[in-house]
């Protein structure tokens, strides 16, 4: 004879769809977290080559000071010594780019690798850095309910749901269909 407890395979049963619902949603929310990261890798990309760029400019206006300075230097209107620390900031600005260009390409590496792909320079577009749009983004009420980070909860808070429906069933007696019989020959009746 068999034991005629169903509720708990019903049970386990949508414990296991809510399971799968929530590793569904947690491949869902690790995608999101992963796009979030390119997104960071993609802007620190942008900041990057935005500083190597003003770092450049820098070193530009360090030359012609020192080349001003030089020069003045050279026909005794000013000291030599100005032309000296003019030299040292010419110095300070190559190091600062250099450190600059050092940074683009290990920002660049970071993107290159989130993304999957080859390692190459990556040209960002600045389009929306430079000019605003011309209509704001609208915002869409309905995506609240898609957010992946709600989802990711609300599937933890089923899972926990369905455990706690299977427990309950779980620890309720069961009867089986050998126990009825033997309980009907061993004499017990019912008073």
């Amino acid at each position: 004879m068999g034991y005629l407890h169903f509720w708990p395979k019903k049970e386990r049963i949508e414990l296991s769809k809510a399971d799968s619902k929530r590793l569904e949603i947690d491949l869902q929310q690790e995608q999101f977290q992963h796009k979030i990261r390119i997104a960071a890798a993609y802007l620190n990309l942008l900041a990057s080559q935005r500083l190597q760029k003003n770092q450049h400019k820098n070193l530009d206006r360090a030359l012609v000071f020192f080349n001003i300075a030089a020069t003045k230097a050279k026909n005794g209107i000013l000291p030599g010594v100005d032309s000296t620390l003019a030299s040292a900031e010419v110095s300070r600005a190559k190091i600062s780019l250099n450190q600059a260009g050092e940074n683009v390409k290990e920002q660049n590496n970071k993107l290159t690798v989130l993304m999957g792909i080859n390692a190459t320079d990556l040209q960002i577009d600045t389009g929306l850095v430079t000019r605003t749009p011309a209509q704001p983004l609208a915002v869409d009420v309905s995506l609240v309910g898609n957010n992946p980070i709600l989802q990711y909860y609300r599937s933890r808070i089923e899972v926990g749901k369905q455990q706690l429906k299977l427990s309950s069933k779980e620890y309720l007696p069961t009867l089986s269909a050998f126990g009825v019989f033997q309980a009907r020959g061993s004499g017990l009746s019912k008073k």
